[in-house]
């Protein structure tokens, strides 16, 4: 605030020594002491513009918002020509959230004093909130222009050129930075310029230049795996198939387990090639499980039985719970659904009988039987089966399944959260609670199985049980700390538990938990902006951009949303119309695809 000294000229010697030290204090937060001074000011100038348009500032920074806005509203209107007063305006509005106004008084205020400092930094800084692109790389080509030689100054005037789409004139910045001012880099600096140059000409799909520019600059590259994949990505648009698998399989060294990579190698391969290839990689990486797996994606009707009767009979042996998971996409294609089936009955049928797995050749149960098994891998398999017959719709049968591995095995609490997914599906929840409690109750340290018990009670419409529950595991000083954890399905559950009920005050309540987090994530990215361009670091930026941009896309909100549109409906006292109205504008300018969120926007005759 000290770049806007000059107002305390227009002031008594007296009064302009209480401005100058209110701006000097607001610089250093010591926002009472700043009041003080402002307001021994004002007791001289009552009706001075600037004086009441930074104690309407400090207010602001106090947390007194609506005596803050009144304030530097009547100072605009004492001195509409006044760039402090602009500016203490943009500076409430934006500590109100409201980025549109905040970036009009900014404007403004810049229009008046285009040279101070302050005004510039936040006029940039909120054309980066309200991604007025075009305007922040004008903004920062002045800066620039203005101090050629502080480092930050270039490094922003690149990102602003890449985010208004001028690609090509990013990489020349980029490239006078790293020529005028690559001795005074770090390495890390360094290392994070060229990455950001090769990002660039990845998305201007320039890749015989990406090429020449990887080739040149891999020694100056810490990140090398960073430097592998963009290289894997960049010969293969080139179609260069055996250089990027050169480099591809290098990177499988490191994590065979890394689906991407995969997708990298099987675009190096012709699509015949691509199952012998799996059956070499398994030979090389013989403990890995997305060789194993990948291949049953891949195999046809007659290879795949015998496969995947291999990879079940390891996991089932291991007592793997999530296997069903693994597999669960193989059933979208019914031969292989069918297969799958038939193997389970076989294995089942043979462990029932004789305790050993069944010997599978071409899809058919020869009727002959292995070693002797665990005991468990009959359990392992009926809960796998069950888990099959549920996600089939086949319920009852399903049932019966899980029933009989609880009574082979009654001490696993995956059996009981199977037991009680497969009831609440049917319909019967109080059964399905308890089914669940009973999981909890055999380990009362596992959170997830807390969570789960917990879950089933809010879906039952009991969310004073189900506090009680989550309270063992998030309580601080004896209170329930879900909000401070941002725990958005807890709020959720809770509301919607509320909303059924009919207490509609604390339902709103739970969802607006949900929407002040969320809106809490966005405004942080003030905080970032500047700082990412201060350590440069460019490559984390624009996915962080892109995750701010979607972050009103992501289904809790949305939930959250309809909640309390649904709380207007029910009771108009609870949560106003002009609320419910402006967050279905919000939902749907995000959602336009939800027919639930349209016909609820309709209730509200938007």
């Amino acid at each position: 605030m000290e770049s806007f000294g000059a107002v305390a000229e227009s002031f008594a010697q007296k009064e302009g020594g209480h401005i100058r030290q209110a701006l000097q204090l607001i610089d250093k937060r010591q926002y009472a002491k700043a009041l003080k001074h402002v307001d021994k000011a004002l007791e001289t100038y009552p009706e001075n513009g600037d004086a009441l348009s930074l104690k309407g500032n400090i207010l602001s920074s106090l947390g007194r918002k609506d005596e803050a806005i009144d304030f530097a509203k009547r100072g605009l209107m004492k001195n509409l020509k006044s760039a402090l007063c602009w500016y203490s305006l943009s500076l409430i509005q934006n500590n109100d959230r409201n980025y549109a106004e905040a970036y009009k008084s900014i404007q403004k205020a810049n229009t008046i004093s285009p040279q101070n400092p302050a005004i510039v930094r936040n006029l940039s800084l909120l054309q980066l909130q309200t991604r007025d692109f075009k305007s922040f790389r004008d903004t920062r080509l002045a800066i620039l222009t203005g101090n050629p030689t502080v480092m930050i100054n270039w490094a922003s005037y690149a990102v602003a050129e890449h985010l208004s789409g001028d690609g090509e004139k990013a990489c020349k910045v980029i490239e006078s930075l790293i020529k005028s001012m690559g001795a005074n880099l770090s390495k890390i600096e360094l290392s994070e310029s060229l990455l950001y140059k090769a990002k660039i000409l990845e998305d201007m799909r320039n890749y015989v230049g990406l090429e020449k520019c990887l080739n040149e600059n891999k020694s100056g590259i810490l990140d090398q795996v960073l430097w592998k994949e963009i290289m894997v990505r960049c010969l293969l648009e080139l179609g260069k198939k055996e250089q990027a698998e050169v480099l591809v399989r290098e990177l499988l060294n490191l994590n065979p387990e890394n689906s991407i990579y995969h997708e990298m190698l099987q675009r190096c391969k012709n699509p015949e090639e691509i199952l012998g290839l799996y059956t070499e990689l398994q030979g090389a990486f013989p403990r890995s499980t997305m060789m194993f797996r990948l291949e049953l994606d891949l195999l046809d009707v007659a290879g795949f039985p015998a496969a995947f009767d291999r990879y079940m009979i390891k996991r089932v042996r291991k007592g793997i719970p999530s296997l069903f998971s693994d597999i669960k996409g193989l059933l979208k294609t019914p031969a292989k659904a069918e297969t799958i089936i038939n193997i389970i009955k076989a294995h089942i049928e043979a462990l029932t009988a004789s305790g050993s797995f069944a010997v599978i050749e071409y899809n058919a149960w020869t009727h002959e039987n292995g070693p002797k098994e665990e005991p468990q891998c009959l359990m392992w398999i009926l809960l796998l089966y069950s888990k099959i017959q549920d996600y089939l719709k086949n319920h009852e049968d399903a049932l019966k399944l899980i029933t009989q591995a609880i009574d082979h095995t009654p001490t696993v609490p995956d059996l009981y959260l199977t037991k009680g997914r497969i009831l609440k599906h049917m319909g019967r929840l109080q059964e399905a609670i308890n089914e669940v409690e009973e999981a909890r109750n055999l380990d009362f340290s596992d959170r997830y199985l807390n969570n789960k018990s917990a879950k089933y009670l809010f879906r039952n419409n009991q969310p004073a049980q189900a506090e009680e529950l989550l309270g063992l595991f998030s309580r601080e000083r004896g209170e329930l700390n879900t909000h401070d954890m941002q725990s958005t399905w807890v709020e959720n559950e809770m509301a919607e538990a509320y909303l059924r009920l009919g207490e509609f005050a604390k339902a709103k309540a739970e969802f607006e938990w949900v929407d002040k987090q969320y809106s809490d994530m966005f405004d942080d990215q003030c905080d970032f902006h500047f700082y990412v361009m201060r350590k440069m670091n460019f490559n984390s930026y624009e996915n962080f951009l892109k995750f701010t941009d979607i972050l009103y896309k992501q289904k809790p909100l949305l939930r959250a949303g309809k909640g309390l549109i649904r709380c207007h409906l029910a009771n108009q006292e609870v949560y106003s119309a002009k609320d419910a109205q402006k967050m279905a504008r919000l939902l749907l300018s995000h959602h336009p695809e939800d027919a639930e969120l349209h016909d609820l926007a309709q209730q509200l005759h938007l």
